[in-house]
């Protein structure tokens, strides 16, 4: 869950044109690091959250979640975090 992005840096109004979720595992599931579990979905302006589904998620791994506001313009605005699962 995220709140919308109404403004740009400089705080003029944001004509944002959707939104995109990033959800990275952290680290490789193989030793070569071919194997990275990636999620990635586009989301409507009017969205501020997104269920994931538990089976892309593994037990005890960490991920990088990206919530990416994207402007008319094509600019865009990323927001990231970390979390680990039990």
């Amino acid at each position: 869950m995220w709140n919308h992005v109404n403004t740009t840096l400089e705080g003029d109004p944001l004509n944002r044109t959707g939104y995109e979720l990033i959800l990275t595992k952290d680290m490789p599931d193989d030793p070569n690091g071919f194997s990275k579990p990636a999620l990635s979905i586009h989301l409507p302006p009017s969205v501020t959250s997104c269920s994931v589904p538990n089976q892309f998620l593994q037990p005890g791994s960490r991920y990088e979640i990206e919530v990416i506001v994207i402007e008319i313009s094509g600019n865009q605005t990323i927001s990231s975090l970390f979390f680990q699962t039990q």
